[in-house]
């Protein structure tokens, strides 16, 4: 015997739900409409509210040969999140690294700028150099920007009942993009300072701001 027909999309939702994390298995869609109809869901509301469930992320669905299948498994969602939280990890310990970098940044730039000051016949590289700094300095600001950004989107989606599995594998790769894009400013920067600070090697660079000796591309 059925259940008492649910009268909303709240509802009926909620109980199509319950069939796959109840049974988990794969289904075509006359399997979930006879699994539903036992617990109230009428068949003239199974298709579209199936469909709302894929839009939110929270089935999945997939054309094998000339048959539909649906299906949604909660270890699924859990392993996300858990690379989720990874990667979210990792970018916080690169934004410290380069909060650190970026003070060393401004503090060089305003030594330049006191030296430039006082040098009143400065000459066309010492002018160059302070563009490059400028720049450099416009860069970071550009990808800290990004970065909150990013981790922003991340933090909404992992709050979600509902998470889209392919949004948070796009979020994912744009993270890591990210995090190689700081770790090329991060080169950058250190060898702008190797090039223009006189008696300085790379070693007395990473170990003045920070940088370990295996740092590299994630």
């Amino acid at each position: 015997m059925s259940s008492k027909k649910l009268q909303n999309d709240g509802e009926r939702r909620s109980k199509l739900m319950e069939i796959f994390h109840q049974y988990k298995e794969f289904y075509m869609l006359k399997e979930i409409e006879k699994l539903a109809k036992e617990k109230g869901v009428e068949q003239k509301y199974v298709k579209v509210n199936l469909q709302a469930l894929i839009d939110e992320g929270k089935i999945e669905s997939d054309k094998i040969g000339s048959t539909i299948y649906y299906w949604s498994f909660p270890v699924n969602v859990k392993q996300i999140k858990r690379k989720s939280s990874n990667l979210k990890s990792k970018n916080k310990i690169l934004n410290e690294k380069l909060n650190i970098l970026n003070e060393a940044f401004n503090k060089k730039l305003n030594e330049e700028k006191l030296q430039a000051e006082k040098d009143n016949n400065q000459d066309d590289d010492a002018k160059e150099r302070k563009i490059k700094c400028t720049k450099l300095k416009a860069e970071i600001a550009t990808l800290k920007i990004k970065e909150q950004d990013l981790l922003k989107v991340l933090s909404e989606t992992s709050t979600k009942t509902s998470i889209n599995v392919e949004k948070i594998k796009k979020d994912a790769e744009e993270l890591h993009a990210a995090a190689n894009r700081w770790t090329d400013a991060v080169f950058v920067i250190r060898s702008y300072l190797l090039k223009n600070c006189n008696n300085v090697d790379e070693k007395a660079v990473n170990k003045e701001f920070l940088i370990p000796d295996n740092f590299d591309y994630v």
